[in-house]
């Protein structure tokens, strides 16, 4: 777990992502891993960008604020959850990673770090419409 002001944080944006935001995050993300349509290389995908997103949530708010918060990244979602249903469609998997993506760009500043996320997004949209 790495905070703010840590001394080996790894670049991320110049932006804070709000709560609401890093939960909505979370739920698309699981929700599409959960699903048994979603192609393997899009699992791997999104495990490297939770466990960023993870990382630059504990780096953008202190203790008092994340230690309210489970590692909610790594949760489980409700089987009725809107975003487990849509999931359960490849369309729906193409969906959810695009409301994925457009998250990411309204919540953070244009960088590098934000465009390696984004492009791992953006191939696992085009890997999984291979499929679709």
């Amino acid at each position: 777990m790495r905070y703010w002001d840590a001394a080996d944080n790894n670049r991320r944006p110049n932006a804070v992502m709000p709560i609401e935001s890093h939960l909505l995050a979370a739920r698309l993300i699981i929700a599409v891993q959960r699903s048994q349509v979603t192609p393997y290389g899009v699992n791997s995908r999104l495990s490297s960008i939770k466990s960023k997103l993870e990382d630059w949530f504990f780096s953008e708010y202190n203790r008092e604020v994340t230690n309210k918060y489970g590692l909610f990244y790594y949760g489980d979602i409700a089987k009725n959850d809107s975003f487990v249903l849509k999931a359960r469609s490849l369309d729906g998997v193409i969906t959810l990673l695009q409301n994925l993506k457009e998250l990411l760009d309204n919540a953070y500043v244009d960088c590098e770090p934000l465009r390696r996320l984004i492009r791992k997004v953006d191939t696992s949209i085009k890997l999984t419409s291979k499929y679709s």
